[in-house]
């Protein structure tokens, strides 16, 4: 199942749901105003409520889609950003056999000269730079990793295929490359170095780990590929001898590398939620944008509800003549509000779930490891549509509790 495949289909179920609309609302509304009856107003208010939303089907449908589809992007980016935490969290506690993790700050790298030899310091018992390059090979821009000493004590590096090889110049590609390029241990890829193109052996293929990338080169084949200029590590894995406690040794670090104002020190879970709060600000930005989509998909409801107000004028004064009282006529379009706006939400969370579901699982071969839905967050959207609802409501309601019952029949 790829992205343009889920896509397509995502893209099919939104006209889907617009075309269909107008035939799903008169069953939808009609079940739920069984959830009504409980109420103790259902026989004066509720009824009509219910049969005010089946009046037009094609309004109703109307009316709920740009709610369906505000809260479609909501649950969508919602699955999305729940399996991206999730995969996060499990690629780097997961991927990683460290106690620290030295980083710098987004976007930066350290240069090769300035990166710490942090191997023979007091306390530490296994420590390695992971450098990352990019070069041509096979035809294909690559970005790759290494590190200057052997990392298989530091990272979780399942070897499926040949030899982990440190040594010599040799590179080792992702079981998802080995299979994309149909390539094995022993194969060789063209690949552009400083001194030209040069067919490189692959020493092994490894189990999907995505703190490595799909290509892990040896050091002194990094050294041939990238110029000096352009040798910049990612991050420092430091593994402890268990001398001091975590806060001890964490302090120490900070004192060995203090003069290095960019390089932060973290332990692997401190490391692994600074990458979590960096997804949080990405998706509080989403959904700022997505709020005003699901703003606008309200303002459609109040409005219908106003038109409807204006033409179902003689029957509000009809209404209001042969007895029901102002707080059961806003009551009323209180629920006809609800039953919109519960309509829309159903539907748009329940497509945006399932989209949400086939992308986070289309990008599984990418590097998201974890499919994960938000249940809280769609409960949190369903009880809010009620609210939603009931906000819409309260301007036609309160125009439609004051027309005077003489003059509408008047008119």
């Amino acid at each position: 199942m790829g992205l343009l495949t889920v896509g397509v289909g995502a893209l099919a179920m939104i006209l889907g749901l617009f075309l269909a609309g107008p035939a799903m609302s008169t069953p939808a509304m009609k079940g739920l105003g069984l959830f009504l009856r409980p109420l103790p107003s259902y026989k004066t208010t509720g009824k009509i409520a219910v049969r005010n939303a089946l009046r037009s089907p094609v309004r109703t449908a109307t009316t709920s889609f740009a709610l369906t589809l505000g809260l479609l992007l909501v649950s969508m980016v919602g699955v999305m950003g729940s399996s991206t935490q999730a995969s996060i969290n499990n690629i780097i506690t997961g991927g990683l056999k460290t106690d620290f993790v030295l980083t710098v700050p987004q976007g930066m790298g350290i240069p090769k000269q300035f990166a710490p030899d942090m191997s023979d310091m007091v306390g530490v018992q296994d420590a390695s730079t992971i450098y990352y390059g990019f070069t041509e090979i096979d035809s294909e821009r690559m970005v790759f990793t290494t590190a200057d000493q052997d990392v298989s004590n530091l990272v979780n590096f399942e070897v499926l295929d040949g030899k982990y090889d440190i040594d010599g110049e040799s590179l080792m590609v992702s079981e998802d490359y080995a299979k994309r390029k149909n390539v094995k241990a022993g194969s060789k890829l063209e690949v552009e170095t400083q001194e030209g193109t040069r067919k490189i052996p692959i020493a092994g293929v490894y189990a999907r780990n995505a703190m490595l990338q799909e290509m892990v080169v040896t050091y002194p084949l990094y050294e041939k590929i990238m110029p000096p200029s352009m040798q910049f590590a990612l991050f420092i894995l430091i593994k402890s001898n268990g001398m001091y406690d975590q806060a001890t040794m964490k302090a120490q670090l900070q004192n060995a590398v203090a003069k290095l104002k960019i390089i932060q020190v973290a332990t692997t879970e401190e490391f692994s939620g600074e990458q979590a709060e960096l997804m949080n600000g990405v998706l509080a930005g989403l959904y700022a944008l997505l709020a005003l989509s699901v703003i606008i998909a309200i303002l459609g409801v109040i409005n219908t509800l106003a038109l409807s107000v204006t033409e179902r004028r003689q029957e509000i004064g009809m209404l209001r003549a042969i007895g029901m009282a102002r707080e059961q006529l806003r009551h009323m379009f209180y629920l006809e509000s609800i039953l919109l706006s519960i309509f829309g939400t159903v539907l748009g969370t329940a497509t945006g779930t399932l989209v949400g579901w086939a992308l986070s699982r289309a990008m599984v071969p990418y590097g998201l490891v974890d499919v994960l839905i938000p249940w809280q967050m769609i409960l949190g959207v369903l009880v809010g549509s009620i609210v939603v609802g009931v906000i819409a409501a309260l301007g036609p309601a309160a125009r439609a509790a004051k027309i005077s019952p003489l003059k509408a029949i008047a008119d």
